[in-house]
């Protein structure tokens, strides 16, 4: 769920992981643990609708090369080579 939920969701998921001791039972903290570890990247798909609509111009114009594979992926962000 928190996955899915995605940003601030997996953020706290993993501080709680890491903080959690004593103020979570130890299965919910067991459970956070993995999030420590990276989380899977958005498809391109999600990518680039964000991108356009937060621009209001297509992937096309504003990119000559816009790698679909991303070189690194956190709780609030990716990162794609471009230019």
């Amino acid at each position: 769920l928190i996955l899915r939920l995605g940003g601030i969701y997996i953020k706290i998921g993993q501080v709680m992981s890491t903080i959690g001791q004593g103020l979570l039972p130890q299965q919910y903290v067991d459970a956070l643990k993995p999030l420590q570890n990276g989380v899977p990247p958005r498809g391109y798909d999600e990518i680039s609708r964000i991108i356009e609509k937060s621009t209001g111009k297509k992937m096309d114009d504003l990119f000559v090369d816009f790698q679909k594979k991303p070189i690194g992926s956190a709780s609030v962000a990716q990162g794609h080579k471009a230019h």
